[in-house]
């Protein structure tokens, strides 16, 4: 009894130690990032969907990973209309809904204006972000003149969306397929509604093209 009795008190020394180790690396780890309730996609979303209850979710996220401007309730993102696709579990920030936050970092004279192009098929190529030139056609119907040069798409509202409630209708937005501005949205015969961002004089030289003949487009 009196051999064993060594063994057992180095034994007992040594988890002594173990756990003094233990606690000690506890107390010197730093706590983990306190999270951040925000909101988030809580599923993909294509551009120009009015944002429905389903379409969002609160997440905490560590302050550090969050851009400077978050949107963190609902109220705030309800009925708005996405003006670029949105990802699962992607935050939801103010650039990303239509609306001032689309200009921001922009020039401080450029607008949101929006417009209709004639060819409601060819939009389909453009993607919010695209740069264009936008050309109207003369009342002789052989050329053509550029009103805008170098606009960006923004938007392209209703082009479809998410799945909504019972009668697809965004809180204080339009129904799923009828455009945020009024009008056809996705009827190609129609045209094709865009919101571009361009300088404040060069809205109004849109605005008296769409008077004198159908729109078209280049992409830069």
């Amino acid at each position: 009894m009196r051999r064993r009795l060594p063994s057992l008190r180095r034994w007992l020394a040594g988890g002594c130690a173990a756990a003094s180790v233990g606690v000690g690396l506890n107390v010197l780890a730093p706590d983990p990032a306190p999270g951040r309730s925000v909101l988030v996609a809580a599923r993909d979303v294509p551009a120009g969907a009015s944002l429905q209850d389903g379409d969002l979710a609160v997440a905490r996220r560590p302050p550090n990973t969050l851009p400077g401007e978050v949107l963190r309730q609902r109220g705030l993102a309800l009925g708005r209309v996405v003006s670029t696709p949105l990802q699962a579990g992607e935050v939801l920030t103010p650039a990303r809904l239509v609306g001032r936050g689309l200009l921001a970092g922009r020039s401080a004279g450029d607008v949101a204006v929006p417009v209709r192009i004639a060819d409601g098929a060819a939009t389909a190529m453009l993607r919010p972000g695209s740069r264009i030139d936008v050309l109207v056609a003369l009342t002789d119907a052989t050329s053509a003149r550029t009103v805008a040069r170098g606009a960006t798409v923004l938007a392209m509202p209703g082009t479809g969306g998410a799945d909504g409630g019972a009668d697809g209708r965004a809180v204080g937005g339009p129904a799923r397929g009828e455009s945020l501005l009024g009008g056809g949205g996705t009827d190609p015969g129609q045209g094709g509604l865009l919101l571009l961002a361009v300088p404040g004089s060069t809205a109004a030289d849109l605005a008296q093209a769409e008077a004198i003949g159908p729109l078209s487009f280049l992409i830069r």
